[in-house]
């Protein structure tokens, strides 16, 4: 007997290849994440920086009104104040989506090692996770504290601890503030109990009340949020992608194959089809998690698409999508778990497609470390590098966007020479040395002369950026100036 114990001891204990999977992903992950935080604040981080200068206190963030505003992140922010290097700002979501690969493949890991380890290469290599585990804003810290929830309330579920309904509780209000897309995990999780909770037996009000106890305090604080801030805020009209297309890419993106192996709705068909059968699979172990993998898969697209047939397009962005993709990636864990263990063909199909699909991340990926979110200081330092005058007129195509950009970064550059910025009304009557336009679409090709008003600006130079965080930039000089770096004047 006690060998027998010593060896089902051992065979529960994970083993060294395991264990230095995980670390060696872990360690990877963070280190891309680290890397990927270099670079320019790209707009909506630049936009954050100007709303706290308006602050008097750092309580005034919970009554900002605004859509820009995700409260964790802007009190970190607010904390930091003025630095001239983007990463500081970065940190809570370099740890926080480096946490999020770890809690994931903890979470997978509760089925098997394997899907552990396949979990963390999904969470670990995901472009989409990368990028906005690299970015000052609210994502990282809101598809940690969705897994962290989820987690939390399995335990409840199982075992009644108290401890992890407190865990679920803290998990639920600092989702919150981290992004209100948050709502989704409540909604999904709050569907999820009650299947959990209504038994053979239970009575009505014995179920209400402990649905009541698990729920009441973050939809409580919810409540509070909504009607001191969320309600205020006003709606930002974007010009928006069509739903169906930016929905694909949302779901192509969980296995981000590489450029040009396949259309994003093939991709997409596989992905759903996947998922789908991790799905039944969970529900015919007797599991109830299955309603929570549905809800939190449906809610998204159905909270976002519903407003489309009523009111119209509605702007919608891949990363609204986020606190469902890290779930369907678990699912995803599952389903290439299973396959591999089907015997060989199996196992060779499944590690062709995590091997494509880590190289479809993967070219993004680098994309993304070569170009950051676009080249806005250094398109601002090669104006006043190049020209003669010391107070460099730069005017733009969006006052907004690129005005405030160049207003951040006029003041980070390597020169004695003022930038001065010149808005759209004043361009008739002040003829700025340098115009920048941008660029939605990354594709882009600039013309190689525009024309404002009266005057004529010739292209000096492109600064791509990264796609979804950031736009391009198009620096032209007026056509009549002789600058610095000699070029003939027109």
């Amino acid at each position: 007997m006690p060998n027998s114990q010593a060896e089902s001891a051992t065979s529960e204990r994970p083993s060294l290849v395991f264990v230095g999977a995980l670390v060696s992903i872990l360690l990877a992950a963070a280190c891309v994440r680290t890397l990927a935080s270099q670079g320019d604040l790209w707009f909506d981080e630049v936009w954050t920086w100007l709303l706290l200068r308006e602050l008097q206190s750092p309580l005034d963030i919970m009554v900002m009104h605004h859509d820009n505003n995700h409260y964790l992140n802007s009190f970190y922010w607010y904390w930091v104040g003025n630095s001239p290097h983007a990463w500081v700002y970065r940190v809570p979501s370099i740890v926080l989506g480096t946490a999020t690969v770890a809690l994931g493949a903890s979470l997978a890991g509760k089925r098997g090692r394997l899907e552990g380890v396949i979990a963390a290469a999904l969470l670990g290599s995901s472009f989409l996770l990368i990028l906005y585990s690299s970015e000052g804003r609210g994502y990282a810290g809101v598809t940690f504290f969705a897994l962290a929830a989820f987690a939390a309330m399995r335990q409840v579920i199982a075992t009644g601890s108290k401890r992890a309904l407190a865990v679920f509780w803290a998990a639920s209000i600092l989702g919150f503030l981290s992004h209100l897309s948050f709502g989704l995990v409540t909604g999904a999780i709050g569907l999820w109990t009650m299947a959990e909770l209504i038994r053979p037996g239970t009575r009505l009000v014995d179920w209400f009340l402990r649905l009541l106890r698990y729920h009441a305090l973050p939809l409580v604080f919810l409540g509070l949020l909504y009607w001191i801030d969320i309600s205020k805020i006003p709606y930002l009209f974007v010009q928006p992608d069509p739903f169906a297309a930016v929905l694909a890419d949302a779901i192509a993106h969980t296995l981000r194959m590489p450029a040009g192996f396949a259309p994003n709705w093939a991709v997409a068909s596989v992905v759903l089809a996947m998922m789908t059968v991790s799905i039944v699979r969970i529900a015919r172990t007797g599991s109830r998690e299955w309603v929570f993998f549905v809800a939190i898969l449906v809610s998204a697209p159905m909270l976002y698409g519903i407003p489309q047939l009523f009111v119209g397009p509605v702007a919608i962005m891949v990363r609204y999508f986020l606190v469902s993709f890290v779930f369907a990636l678990v699912l995803l864990a599952y389903a290439f778990a299973d396959l591999i263990r089907s015997g060989r063909v199996g196992a060779v199909v499944a590690v062709s497609v995590l091997t494509l699909a880590v190289v479809g991340n993967s070219q993004l990926t680098a994309e993304l470390l070569e170009t950051g979110r676009g080249g806005y200081r250094q398109a601002l330092q090669d104006a006043a590098d190049h020209s003669l005058e010391d107070i460099v007129t730069v005017a733009s195509d969006h006052d907004l966007e690129n005005g405030t950009l160049i207003y951040y970064n006029a003041g980070h550059l390597k020169t004695d020479k003022q930038i001065a910025y010149v808005r759209k009304r004043e361009q008739a009557e002040v003829r700025a040395h340098w115009y920048i336009a941008h660029a939605y679409n990354r594709a882009k090709v600039p013309r190689n002369s525009i024309k404002v008003g009266a005057t004529t600006y010739l292209l000096v130079n492109t600064y791509p950026a990264t796609p979804y965080s950031g736009f391009p930039w198009f620096l032209y000089e007026r056509a009549d100036f002789k600058s610095a770096k000699g070029r003939p004047a027109s």
